[in-house]
């Protein structure tokens, strides 16, 4: 119906239709998404919340949305401000309900975009004498600032409004914890400028490679703490310049800064010389298009998607448009070139069609495969990617996941002893994470599960290279340290896995394991003393690791180290021997000698803890009980 619609609504060409259009469907995705804003659902039996509880409407995205919403505004508000009594209301309800969207999308970056649209449509109608119009859109200006500070919360998301999503920013800063949109979007704008230096930055990465390169410049900065929980597969890199410099370089920004002045003074000057409702029009469009700049400089990434894009340029279009009169051109094209471009252009759509059909497949069969495979339906997902890679056989996803489901599938076959068909399997599980890794190699878990098949496989040497790739991307990838370490054991390769569980135990400092292995490595090497260290490390993270304590005693005789430390064992044995004989003063000593050589143990805290209390020193007890609480 709503292809039929816009059909009928457009079928004289004329750009009034066009804008018509436009309007209907803003009214229809922006009520939409306010309703959803409220918890209501006009679709689904419950709100879809997969922004967080930010509505998506039609678009599938709130920054998406927002960004077409914002477009539409200014323009609606001026067709208003020109059109006659009758039409004014109708205007004015697209304008408000747009308004509105951008508000219930929570979308700071939009704001912002709607703020700058709002003003430079206001200065061109200041500047060029409509001083009758400049008035209303500063007062919409004004109500748009108001209505973020005043906007009601949504009952969707505690305490999410306009407002809190300024404040929240405040907030965190002064807490000094990691907040997301920011340090997910320092770590995207670090990585694209990485991106654009040395041999690059004249001509950049290459346009459209952001996805492929990002995962490689990424992995230093995940060793920020305050960075690290933030790993993303960038598409893109929320700045608009930063896109530009990262994939084009200096002579591609360049480019791209003199179209955007090219734009905004060529349209500066298209509203200048046209006169009336042109003007009007041409004002509104020269600001939703410096607003898009705006929401895509802070942040945003609509600009380089299908539907927000196609209004974008479409607007571009509009405004040079309306200083060009009026006039039918009409030149007949001869059977000998209209006929051929004609098959060019029904062999393009064909193809174009056969495509989308092929992807459209692949997917469908992708989900079904991936769900099955989370249902440990293995050898049903295995013929669902399969089949998917017949349809389309160039998605990391479908060829990753396909991947797998055989790495699983060999791995249940060489538990029944079934070795021929375990690595027949095997070698089909590598060739997908080949393929997956042609298709897209910014993902360190495609390398990090290849690897572990391929060592399976006997490879293990090769796995290594696999592992360490793995670990560049992603250098907080834990298992990937843990099974390079072991290989590298497993070869008796001693140097190179204490080079391994080195960089392991500076990244998670707090793995008794990575410690243990650490100092098993040191005595392998003779290097007695520093394993002593390192298993003094492990047993201080876990005083229970039984093992720990076996390795450091015989760590402490091979070094001729001393350690007060190494009263742990005995004093354990001792407390629970005063403890058997009910002697509390005497297992009270030995349980704070335990908290003073293990001061981050929870357990030592909690009997020191427990003997005050049962001996009535009330306050020492519940100071100590307090830590232990505070430890665990």
């Amino acid at each position: 119906l709503a292809g039929i619609y816009a059909v009928v609504r457009t079928r004289r060409g004329d750009a009034l239709s066009y804008f018509h259009l436009i309007f209907a469907v803003s009214v229809l995705a922006g009520a939409y998404g306010i309703l959803q804003y409220w918890g209501r659902d006009i679709i689904w039996t419950s709100p879809v919340q997969p922004y967080g509880g930010r509505p998506v409407s039609t678009f599938g995205n709130p920054n998406f949305l927002s960004s077409y919403l914002m477009m539409v505004c200014p323009v609606a508000a001026t067709f208003g401000l020109r059109a006659k009594k009758g039409d004014r209301w109708g205007y004015a309800l697209v304008a408000l309900v747009s308004g509105l969207g951008v508000l219930s999308t929570l979308t700071r970056s939009t704001y912002v975009g709607l703020v700058v649209a709002l003003i430079v449509t206001g200065a061109a109608y200041y500047r060029f004498g409509d001083v009758k119009l400049s008035k209303p859109i500063a007062v919409a200006l004004a109500v748009f600032i108001g209505l973020i500070l005043l906007f009601p919360a949504t009952p969707v998301m505690r305490a999410q409004s306009p407002l809190a999503r300024f404040t929240e920013i405040f907030a965190a800063m002064k807490s000094g914890a990691s907040y997301g949109p920011w340090h997910q979007r320092l770590l995207i704008w670090s990585s694209a400028w990485d991106m654009s230096r040395g041999g690059f930055f004249l001509l950049g990465r290459g346009w459209g490679a952001f996805e492929l390169f990002f995962p490689f410049f990424q992995g230093k900065y995940l060793l920020v703490p305050s960075l690290a929980q933030w790993r993303t597969h960038a598409n893109n890199a929320h700045n608009i310049l930063l896109e530009f410099w990262s994939q084009t370089g200096m002579l591609g920004t360049g480019f791209i800064l003199w179209a955007f002045v090219a734009m905004m003074v060529g349209g500066w000057i298209a509203t200048r010389r046209a006169s009336g409702a042109a003007r009007a029009a041409t004002a509104a469009l020269l600001g939703g298009i410096a607003g898009m700049v705006a929401d895509n400089f802070f942040g945003n990434v609509s600009i380089f998607f299908a539907v927000p894009a196609f209004l974008f340029w479409w607007n571009v279009g509009a405004l040079f448009n309306e200083e060009i009169p009026a006039r039918v051109w009409v030149r007949p094209v001869s059977n000998a070139v209209g006929r051929p471009l004609l098959a060019l252009f029904i062999a393009a759509s064909a193809f174009g069609a056969g495509y989308y059909f092929l992807r459209w497949k692949e997917e469908m069969l992708y989900f079904q495969g991936f769900k099955q495979a989370k249902m440990n339906d293995v050898n049903g997902s295995i013929k669902s990617l399969d089949a998917a890679t017949h349809w389309f056989p160039g998605d990391v996803n479908n060829n990753y996941e396909l991947g797998n489901s055989r790495a699983r599938w060999a791995k249940d076959l060489s538990d029944r002893g079934l070795p021929e068909e375990a690595k027949r399997e095997n070698d089909r599980a590598l060739a997908a994470y080949d393929s997956s890794v042609r298709a897209n190699p910014g993902y360190d878990e495609i390398y990090f599960n290849r690897a572990v098949s391929m060592a399976q496989a006997g490879q293990r040497d090769a796995a290594v290279g696999v592992l360490e790739l793995s670990l560049f991307i992603n250098p907080i990838l834990k298992e990937a340290y843990a099974s390079l370490a072991t290989l590298h054991l497993s070869s008796q390769r001693f140097a190179e896995a204490a080079d391994v569980l080195e960089r392991a135990t500076q990244t998670f400092p707090d793995d008794k394991d990575f410690w243990n292995n650490l100092g098993y490595s040191y005595t392998k090497l003779g290097r007695h003393g520093e394993a002593f260290d390192a298993y003094k490390r492990a047993v201080t993270i876990d005083p229970n690791f039984s093992k720990g304590w076996g390795n450091i005693a015989e760590a402490a005789q091979a070094s001729g180290k001393k350690d007060p430390i190494l009263e742990v064992p005995d004093l354990v044995t001792k407390m629970e021997a005063q403890l058997r004989a009910k002697n509390l003063e005497g297992a009270l000593v030995s349980a704070t000698r335990l908290s003073q050589l293990l001061p981050n143990s929870p357990d030592s805290h909690l009997s020191v803890g427990n003997l005050n209390f049962y001996l009535g020193h009330t306050d020492v007890a519940e100071a100590e009980l307090k830590l232990a609480l505070k430890l665990n």
